[in-house]
């Protein structure tokens, strides 16, 4: 019992955590793959009507893309969150 590893308290693990958050590695991850999607929205023509979507991509791709939201992908959660997840890693 006595060379069982000893539990960190909260404050620690927050302060662990906030480490972590404000490394320059997750926020080097963060930017490249913001810069990625990115790319991908500007590549890909954002709020034109859905019908030419489904021309241009056929079904199949036309559900993928959509269900990912990369037709309005600059207003998506997952987007909108990378954000807001970098602001907090470059602020901290």
């Amino acid at each position: 019992m006595a060379n069982m590893p000893r539990m960190q308290t909260l404050p620690d693990l927050l302060k662990s955590l906030w480490q972590r958050i404000g490394s320059m590695s997750l926020a080097i991850i963060l930017l490249v793959v913001l810069s990625i999607a990115s790319v991908i929205g500007t590549v890909l023509l954002q709020n034109q009507d859905q019908a030419d979507y489904l021309q241009q991509f056929g079904p199949l791709w036309y559900w993928v893309f959509r269900s990912l939201g990369l037709f309005d992908m600059y207003h998506t959660w997952w987007f909108m969150s990378m954000l807001g997840f970098l602001m907090v890693s470059l602020s901290s």
